[in-house]
């Protein structure tokens, strides 16, 4: 994956929940995010592979709110995949500086061959050389992925005021106000996140007399 400019970024080992945080970079120079949207630059290899997105979650996935061509034919034809015979053509394309792609692209084949990313840390197993054409690009653009982050809560399920103070009869589990914090419990930890908030409020909230202020106004 690669910035506007051709420069990679990240690992790319699969974070789906998270690895938005990254795209949101403002660069405070040039007045921009310089990964919205960023590129996934992959070889002939992958797109022969199989369909490129998830198909046990998502849009492609089990919701089928789009049908993705197992053999990408339907995408490349309506440009949502762009190739190049080259990463100098594919570059072009794309409308990208000329050179930084191809010195990426370069830079993470040797640390393939070498089996070692010395710039971001990818699986050693994950590191898949670039170099049997056509080469390929999707463009990405971050998207929301859960309700991470605020409200807060306290451990009676009280749902806090900017202050750190808990507003009147207000109570909240899950997601929203996550004991997880800006990150998200993958594997059910959510769900057992809301059974134990869930009960935790409403043991509370049920010891709220009607018409009253709540204990901590």
């Amino acid at each position: 994956m690669v910035d506007r400019y051709g420069k990679r970024f990240t690992s790319e080992n699969l974070r789906l929940h998270c690895l938005y945080y990254g795209l949101g970079l403002f660069d405070i120079q040039r007045l921009e995010y310089p990964r919205i949207p960023c590129y996934w630059i992959f070889d002939q290899k992958r797109i022969k592979a199989s369909a490129l997105p998830l198909t046990i979650v998502g849009s492609a996935g089990s919701k089928q709110l789009y049908h993705w061509s197992q053999n990408n034919s339907k995408e490349l034809a309506s440009g949502w995949i762009i190739s190049g015979t080259t990463v100098e053509e594919l570059t072009r394309k794309l409308d990208r500086p000329p050179d930084a792609l191809r010195t990426s692209v370069n830079t993470y084949n040797g640390y393939c061959e070498k089996g070692q990313d010395h710039e971001f840390k990818r699986r050693t197993l994950d590191l898949i050389s670039l170099e049997k054409p056509l080469f390929y690009a999707v463009g990405l653009w971050p998207g929301g992925a859960n309700a991470q982050g605020r409200p807060c809560r306290n451990t009676r399920s009280q749902t806090l005021n900017t202050d750190g103070n808990p507003i009147s009869r207000l109570y909240g589990a899950g997601d929203l106000g996550s004991i997880y914090g800006m990150l998200y419990p993958s594997e059910g930890g959510n769900l057992a996140e809301c059974n134990a908030f869930g009960r935790i409020a409403g043991k509370n909230a049920a010891r709220e007399k009607p018409g009253s202020p709540g204990p901590n106004r």
